[in-house]
Formats: structure tokens, sequence, C-alpha cells
């Protein structure tokens, strides 16, 4: 295979999301109602793949807000201040996967691009995790591009920014219908973070449960094993 760059995702994919979790659930029963229906517009918003969305954060708050019942500034004000900021920040406690700089630093040594894309935005995630200088220039957030996963122009956004074909790119994630299914359908390969193979529509090219065991199946997977 020529892989030139691999592409990861964060939440979910750098850590386990019942670590996540645990650590972030007194910041969201706080905020239930708004956590809650940020949900369920996110919902809405992958949905809708053809809607153009000019102002990503406006449209989001002004979706929440009609179901909040409140002002569009208020709620864009609670979604920056309540998710994007103290949400965040809860994230310092979370214990990233074992092994997780080491790949990357392989990665790096052997040539290979790397960058982060995120649903969210990325502020000091990568700090909390130590690996931030690994990724200096090099993570990115759908919303910069106005699509979430897995819409197509989240992976071109991404692809256009490492420069590389889609061919050329291995992404990493941890949900199979958002990063596996939209990776696939972008024209890039797939590695799923996860304890199980899933065989739906489309398949990951491989399959891994734990960082220690990712290079071993890399070097396989690009020998064509």
């Amino acid at each position: 295979m020529s892989i030139k760059a691999v592409i990861f995702d964060i939440d979910g994919t750098f850590y386990p999301n019942w670590r996540m979790n645990i650590k972030t659930l007194p910041v969201v029963l706080k905020n239930l109602r708004l956590f809650t229906v940020f949900n369920s517009v996110r919902k809405e918003l992958r949905k809708k793949p053809d809607m153009e969305v000019k102002d990503f954060y406006k449209i989001q708050a002004e979706m929440a807000a009609e179901k909040l019942g409140k002002p569009v500034k208020d709620v864009q004000k609670k979604i920056e201040r309540d998710i994007y900021i103290e949400w965040t920040q809860s994230l310092k406690k979370v214990k990233p996967y074992n092994h997780v700089r080491e790949v990357i630093e392989e990665l790096h040594t052997r040539g290979y691009k790397t960058a982060c894309l995120s649903d969210f935005p990325i502020l000091d995630k990568l700090r909390y995790f130590n690996l931030h200088d690994l990724f200096e220039n090099s993570a990115y957030t759908c919303e910069e591009c106005g699509h979430l996963k897995p819409h197509p122009d989240a992976y071109k956004f991404v692809k256009d920014k490492v420069l590389v074909e889609p061919h050329e790119i291995l992404y990493v994630g941890n949900s199979y219908p958002y990063d596996i299914v939209g990776a696939k359908k972008a024209g890039m390969y797939a590695a799923h973070i996860s304890k199980k193979k899933i065989n739906g529509e489309f398949v990951a090219d491989f399959t891994f449960s734990d960082y220690k065991d990712f290079i071993d199946k890399f070097n396989k997977f690009i020998e064509g094993k």
C-alpha cells in the first residue's frame, strides 16, 4: 500500500469513551438539558449532507435555541462556555490509551505525515494527552469546513490539509458509522480501534484494540498481508 499519511480521530480514539464518560459526567449532569439538545442537533446536522453551512456555529446555535426556547446568542455562549470549554477541560482527568505517543513517534520516524481530525474544537485536548507537540500544525476540526463526519467534505478538508490523495491516507477512528464508513466512502483506507471487527457494508482495513498492536497490524496492512 502506498500510504503517505495517517490521520487520527481524537475522542474515543486516543482514549476509551468509558473513561471520558466517567470523568465528564459531573459537567454533563450540571448541564443535562443543554447536552441533550446539543447531541440531538448534531445528529440532525449529520443527517443533512446537502445542507450548505456557511457559519456552522451560528446554525448549530440556532437549531439548539429553537429546541430550548431561548435566544440564539445566549445559547451560543452556553455552548461555548459549558460544552466547548468546561467539558473539554474535564478531559484533563482522562488517561489516554497506552502506547499512543510511541505509535505516532514511530510513524514520524518512518516518514509518514500525521494529522488529527475531530468533530469538536481541539483546544487543549492534545496537550492534556501529551500529544500536542506531535500535531503542532496538523490538528483540525470538521467545524472549520462546516460539515461533521461522515460528510465527504470533512474528509476532503483534511485531505487538502495534508496534501496527499485519498488512496494515500489511512484514517484511524473508533466510530464505525462516522470514522470508518466516512473514510472509506471518501476513498481512504481505515483502521478501526475496537474490540471486535464489524462486517458492515464497509469494512475497516484492519481492526485493533490496543496501540501496542497497531504497528504490527499497520506493517502487515502496508505489506498487503
